[in-house]
């Protein structure tokens, strides 16, 4: 792995999270994904989250495996799966290691319990997190700020000639 010393941990293995975790995975970032031990994807065919209910799934060419341990999961992921852990909380009670980056990419529209300090980069995807207070960094795509209307919000405007 390229970047073998810089973990990614991913909390939540939905679709939008299963492709974030393609592309770390492509460019040489081992991924750890945790997800619910009963997930609530949708798009169960092309979601990591499905290898915690079948104990794995490839999608495209990314293969997720469920693990049992935080172990497992350091070990698997420095050889090109990706593990998949069903636990919702990080670190597990009783492991003190912590990944390089942390990314939430559960789509619960408000932040549950992610926090700043959980790693050196914490990245959330999705509303209901602050940048600077939650995490270091909020992906402004996948969600609207409350001082930008949604686009059903706006009114067309004539252009007048």
């Amino acid at each position: 792995m390229l970047f073998g010393d810089h973990l990614i941990l991913l909390r939540g293995g939905g679709d939008l999270a299963t492709g974030v975790a393609y592309r770390l995975h492509k460019c040489g970032f081992p991924v750890i994904v945790t997800e619910l031990p009963r997930p609530l994807v949708v798009r169960r065919r092309v979601s990591l989250a499905t290898a915690v209910l079948e104990g794995e799934i490839t999608v495209e060419d990314l293969r997720g495996v469920r693990v049992a341990s935080a172990a497992d999961a350091w070990a698997l992921a420095m050889t090109g799966a990706i593990p998949v852990l069903p636990s919702p909380e990080w670190p597990p009670v009783g492991d003190a290691r912590r990944p390089a980056v942390l990314i939430d990419a559960r789509m619960a529209k408000r932040n549950i319990d992610t926090a700043i300090d959980q790693a050196p980069l914490v990245i959330a995807l999705g509303p209901g997190f602050v940048a600077g207070v939650d995490c270091h960094a909020v992906n402004a795509v996948s969600t609207y700020s409350a001082s930008v209307p949604a686009p059903s919000q706006l009114k067309r405007v004539r252009r007048q000639v």
